[in-house]
């Protein structure tokens, strides 16, 4: 691992991501004493997790969003749903996933808590028919997200059918999940 004052910003916040899963929150005198940077390069940190949908600020830091990108309100309170079950599940899940692997995901809400636990992982290609997911994953520029295609789903968050089936024939994939 690179020491902290040769970290990228983007290095940083994926290694604040990484503690605001381990710790639910974090405090700006934290990062700024732990990365050894000013407490406004912190500030811009969080902000920049925050416009991606990842951290919410609050006072003095921020938390782990909490629905990560769940643009429907449907979707976010299904997320919510036994989340300290999906949460263990999905970190179990993720340990499996390397960088630069290509992995399939599909549009349930246990599989959608893997999104902040593969944040840090490099060069994924995301291969999914959930619209969460695949918006989720697009927040990070190492990774390529493909969306199956098909038909929307009533609720607006899935696509499924013959056309996603199609184009899902001549992709290969390390792991599905």
């Amino acid at each position: 691992m690179k020491t902290t004052d040769t970290l990228s910003a983007y290095e940083r916040r994926q290694h604040i991501l990484r503690l605001l899963r381990e710790q639910s929150e974090v405090k700006v005198n934290n990062l700024a004493q732990r990365f050894d940077v000013s407490k406004v390069t912190i500030r811009n940190d969080l902000q920049t997790l925050e416009e991606e949908g990842l951290a919410t600020r609050v006072r003095g830091g921020a938390v782990l969003h909490d629905g990560y990108l769940a643009h429907s309100a449907a979707f976010a309170a299904r997320v919510r749903v036994n989340a300290t079950a999906k949460h263990r599940i999905a970190r179990w899940a993720a340990d499996m996933v390397t960088d630069g692997e290509t992995i399939a995901l599909d549009a349930s809400t246990t599989v959608f808590h893997m999104v902040p636990w593969l944040q840090d992982r490099h060069n994924l290609t995301v291969i999914t028919n959930s619209i969460e997911a695949g918006a989720a994953f697009s927040a990070n520029p190492s990774h390529t997200v493909i969306l199956t295609g098909g038909i929307l789903s009533q609720k607006g968050t899935s696509v499924a059918g013959h056309l996603a089936e199609k184009n899902l024939e001549d992709l290969h994939v390390h792991t599905t999940f």
